[in-house]
């Protein structure tokens, strides 16, 4: 198909098709001659999981490129992939004194001891987690060990599950990669939309007078 009909099919103008070709975002389609390309179904998925990254994930430009592009190179493994992809929606940055995220840190290396986890130091969600910490501690002194605790629970079930469809994918790198982008990217944004749906559900439960 040629752009104007890539466009067609997937909602994207060309001048921003042309730029996503221009920033790696997009892979180049097939010269038929010295003005005309050819694209095919493999650049309608591309574009379709670049805008629900930009649109639904919420990742800059530079962002879903350096995530585009760790997909697209295949020296790269699939846990690889996966920390760009983490890195992409971890962006929290603290106002907290060293005193409190030192607490911080602690408190985090205790959760994932009894977690039972394995997670690297060069982890992005784990510079995240003790900057959330730490800022809970600098703000108002409330005890948020509870809400931490269920976090970690809720967020325990959900990598299960985001690492049981990559399990289930076809076998095939290409497929795996996408499912680890769109499972972390998208699934971030989704999660998010949830726990807003049930914290209305619990308030109007609890605080029905309200």
């Amino acid at each position: 198909m040629r752009v104007g009909r890539l466009s067609e099919r997937t909602g994207v103008p060309i001048a921003t098709i042309k730029y996503y070709l221009r920033t790696g975002l997009l892979h180049a389609g097939l010269p038929t001659s010295r003005t005309q390309t050819e694209y095919d179904e493999s650049h309608v998925r591309r574009l379709t999981l670049v805008r629900a990254l930009l649109d639904i994930g919420g990742l800059s430009i530079a962002h879903a490129t350096e995530v585009i592009a760790a997909m697209d190179d295949e020296s790269t493994s699939v846990n690889e992939v996966l920390s760009a992809a983490q890195r992409s929606v971890s962006g929290f940055v603290a106002a907290a004194t060293a005193v409190d995220r030192q607490s911080a840190e602690l408190a985090l290396d205790e959760l994932v001891l009894r977690q039972g986890w394995q997670v690297s130091a060069g982890n992005p969600g784990r510079a995240a987690a003790v900057d959330v910490l730490a800022t809970f501690q600098h703000l108002d002194g409330t005890d948020y060990s509870d809400l931490v605790r269920a976090a970690a629970m809720a967020a325990d079930v959900v990598a299960e599950a985001d690492l049981q469809l990559v399990r289930d994918s076809d076998g095939e790198r290409d497929q795996m990669v996408e499912t680890v982008v769109t499972g972390t990217v998208l699934g971030d944004a989704l999660i998010l939309a949830l726990r807003r749906m049930a914290q209305e559900h619990h308030a109007r439960k609890q605080y029905p007078q309200l």
